[in-house]
């Protein structure tokens, strides 16, 4: 069994404990993640980056939770992982092997860490909230990447999925005028929001009203100074 093998075993045998430490939020984002992994069994920069986010949503766990040898068995070239949390080097030592996705296709993984559809209620309010959020002025694909100097959009802008016009770029994450390019503070707010995990969540957040400021942090932007929007995007975050 490699690192990547053992990293899905510990996740699919504690499924009920994670269950229970973590909110539907973070839960939701763990299985996305997980799906994100066994998918990339050829792929080493995308099995890295779902590590790094799986190594985010889980850092709340004790020092001495299973999870942690088994990521940091991924993450540093040293004869024995250490327990606990440690910073990650950038380098995946170990990629998910087509074994271990194949092992997955059963759904073994994913079954056990099962989240319970919304009800009624729950999905008209996600409907609710997904209409308001397309409404928001926003760019297509071609228009975003003009403004990326023609390249991809970083994974960190939000990217939404309209049913009738394709992907959406909301535009408050572009600087104002012809051409503007991503605002380095959306980005940096959408990094610690997990933007590219949960979009929707994420652009919720920036449209929506905010305790902490007083209004959507949207109309914040370039009135206060950027450090107060990522704390308070922190502070969601960690559970300040």
């Amino acid at each position: 069994m490699d690192h990547a093998e053992e990293l899905l075993a510990v996740l699919r045998d504690d499924a009920g404990g994670l269950r229970g430490r973590l909110d539907d939020d973070r839960y939701r984002s763990l299985t996305a993640l997980v799906r994100h992994l066994v998918d990339a069994a050829d792929d080493p920069a995308v099995a890295l980056r779902a590590v790094h986010d799986i190594r985010h949503v889980l850092r709340a766990l004790p020092g001495d939770h299973p999870v942690w040898p088994a990521l940091n068995a991924l993450l540093v070239p040293a004869p024995r992982a250490p327990d606990g949390p440690v910073p990650a080097t950038g380098a995946l030592m170990t990629r998910p092997t087509a074994r271990a996705a194949e092992r997955d296709e059963e759904g073994s993984i994913v079954k056990r860490m099962n989240i319970p559809e919304p009800g009624a209620d729950t999905a008209a309010v996600v409907t609710e909230v997904r209409r308001r959020v397309l409404t928001a002025p926003s760019f297509s694909a071609d228009e975003a990447r003009s403004r990326c100097a023609g390249g991809r959009p970083p994974r960190e802008l939000i990217r939404l999925d309209d049913p009738l016009r394709g992907a959406r770029y909301p535009a408050f994450q572009f600087a104002l005028g012809s051409g503007g390019p991503p605002v380095p503070v959306v980005r940096e707010v959408n990094r610690l929001l997990m933007a590219h995990v949960d979009p929707w969540g994420a652009a919720d957040w920036w449209l929506s009203g905010n305790t902490w400021l007083g209004g959507p942090p949207v109309s914040f932007l370039g009135a206060v100074p950027d450090e107060e929007l990522t704390g308070v995007a922190r502070a969601l975050v960690e559970g300040d």
